[in-house]
């Protein structure tokens, strides 16, 4: 009996023992389970915390661009999101802005309708990141111009479009004002008198820029000078001229000032022509030349008058240094500005001594005083207008000082200089000793008073 006691005791015990440890089992199940779930719930939280940290990023970063970011549907272009910087450009809220469609922010008005948008957002998809301008509008209706780049992303494993926008009013401003300062450029040496040229610094002076004024001056097209595909600028330069021009040009440029030179160019047609060329170098922030610009003028009718002028003062002044008589110009104020070397003989002062005498000095007091009473009056008598009343000469009579202190009796045919309104600006005479002729007066006279006075002359013949 004892013995079957103790053997149904260890049947207890070892049925006890199994219940213990298969509720050690369930219980380790059941931790290694709920310690399962609490790694799954940190990691799903750190995830959602990640996912939200990232999502918190990307806000901000979309929302702190310069630039205006518009996310797309990439098959209907509809508008899914928008950053602050959209909303500020066009005037909307958020909200408003997601009710959008792409005509409502656009000119809606070919080429920038809702049909050329959708297009584009298509070209985006299928042919990768697209760059354009586009002419925008505001809540307000103001349009406006954008540059648009458009790109293909995905989002949530959802293909969509990105579209990058920035306002581009002022470049296009820059832009319009540059080609208006272009045409107006253009208009300005299409007009001018001449050539306008840019050339690099070379011994041919290759041209890389010349206006269209070039035919008339050289008989060739602009392009005929350009990189010298026909003829380089210094062919047309006359030879014994090309050393001149390129020492003048070398010294202006070697001490960055401009320069100005005449010289004679051959044209196409053979004749030869004067030319005045004005210029300067142009440098590099280095210091290194790069480039001439200047501007070249036809000056052969002014250089032909030159000539026939000089000719004709080169002849008018062998003339008057070769009379007895002396031609002089003086102010309205008988300042004399010319006087012929002849007036030594005259007065015994050399012309250049009289040239630095007052009026007074020249003339005795009486003669001066008469000079300047019919200056006076011819001045205020004369009428450019009236041709009748225009004073064209008057001679006078009047008495110079010689350097012996002797007063000589002169002739002189005084008449105006005018200006081209006909308005007198200077006087040109010519006078003459006339002592000899005033001493015959006076003889002449007293031979008269002597017949007439004498005894005989009243006697009546038989």
């Amino acid at each position: 009996m004892f013995f079957l006691a103790m053997q149904q005791s260890d049947c207890f015990y070892a049925v006890l023992i199994l219940i213990l440890i298969g509720l050690a089992v369930l219980h380790a199940v059941a931790a290694a389970r709920h310690a399962r779930a609490n790694r799954v719930s940190s990691e799903k939280a750190r995830i959602q915390e990640a996912l939200a940290a990232s999502e918190a990023n990307y806000r901000c970063i979309f929302n702190t661009a310069n630039d205006a970011i518009l996310i797309h549907d990439a098959e209907t272009g509809r508008i899914l999101d928008v950053n602050d910087r959209m909303c500020e450009m066009y005037g909307y809220s958020r909200d408003e802005a997601l009710q959008l469609i792409i005509s409502d922010i656009s000119a809606n008005e070919p080429p920038y309708s809702q049909e050329d948008a959708l297009k584009r957002v298509r070209n985006a998809v299928e042919e990768g990141p697209q760059t354009f301008e586009w002419l925008g509008r505001k809540k307000n209706e103001d349009q406006f111009w954008v540059e648009v780049n458009l790109k293909r992303i995905t989002i949530g494993g959802q293909a969509r479009v990105m579209a990058i926008v920035r306002d581009i009013t002022e470049r296009k401003k820059t832009e319009d004002a540059l080609k208006e300062s272009q045409r107006t450029l253009s208009t300005l040496m299409s007009n001018l008198p001449g050539m306008a040229y840019r050339c690099h610094p070379d011994t041919s002076w290759t041209m890389e820029l010349v206006s269209d004024g070039c035919k008339e001056l050289t008989g060739y097209l602009p392009q005929d000078f350009i990189n010298n595909q026909k003829l380089s600028y210094n062919d047309v330069i006359h030879p014994d001229d090309r050393r001149h021009v390129r020492r003048r040009i070398k010294s202006a440029v070697s001490e960055k000032k401009p320069f100005r030179i005449t010289y004679r160019i051959n044209t196409a047609s053979g004749t030869q022509k004067w030319v005045w060329e004005q210029g300067r170098g142009i440098f590099s922030q280095d210091g290194t030349l790069t480039a001439i610009e200047g501007f070249i003028t036809d000056i052969t009718e002014r250089k032909n008058t030159e000539e026939a002028l000089s000719q004709s003062e080169t002849r008018y002044r062998l003339l008057a240094e070769n009379v007895s008589d002396v031609i002089w110009t003086s102010d309205l104020d008988l300042n004399f500005t010319y006087i012929s070397p002849s007036m030594s003989q005259l007065r015994g002062f050399t012309a250049e001594e009289t040239m630095v005498q007052p009026p007074d000095q020249i003339l005795t007091p009486e003669s001066l005083k008469k000079a300047l009473y019919f200056l006076k009056n011819d001045l205020e008598a004369d009428d450019p207008t009236n041709i009748s009343k225009s004073f064209e000469s008057r001679t006078i009579e009047i008495e110079i000082i010689h350097k012996d202190g002797s007063a000589v009796w002169t002739e002189s045919e005084v008449g105006f200089i005018r200006d081209s309104t006909g308005k007198p600006i200077s006087l040109l005479g010519v006078t003459r000793d006339i002592s000899e002729r005033k001493k015959q007066r006076r003889i002449s006279k007293k031979d008269s008073l002597t017949s007439e006075c004498s005894p005989t002359s009243h006697i009546m013949p038989l």
